[in-house]
């Protein structure tokens, strides 16, 4: 079941941290890779990282991104379909407000009836957004 696929720690902790992620890190290449890190990495290795003011230990696998990760404007379409909805999940998951999600949910549902064609000619909107 793709809602299952498990996005990176680095992805995770940017999504608890109210930040910006890449969709990438929530399509099956992302998740893909991020499977592979988890084997590659050791979980209970911590890095000092700064928070506003303070500094805090957190996973080492939480401050890397991955080197793979594309923006979200080189993704093709079938990327930015499956990983928008799984990014909408964990954004879920992580608890942030309510109407941030709803926004960005009805974004990605614009984008799918510009994919469908009910607005013709604006296709380019998917590559420049």
């Amino acid at each position: 079941d793709f809602s299952e696929q498990r996005p990176s720690a680095y992805a995770t902790d940017k999504l608890e941290r109210k930040e910006y992620v890449e969709i990438w890190y929530f399509t099956w290449e992302g998740c893909e890779d991020a499977s592979k890190q988890r084997f590659s990495t050791p979980q209970d290795v911590l890095s000092m990282a700064r928070d506003g003011d303070d500094l805090k230990l957190r996973p080492l696998a939480a401050t890397r991104a991955s080197r793979n990760a594309l923006p979200d404007r080189a993704l093709s379409w079938d990327q930015v379909f499956l990983g928008s909805k799984l990014l909408i999940t964990h954004m879920t998951r992580t608890g942030w407000p309510r109407g941030h999600i709803e926004t960005l949910s009805r974004f990605f549902v614009e984008l799918d009836f510009i994919r469908a064609g009910k607005y013709r000619g604006y296709e380019h909107v998917i590559i420049e957004y």
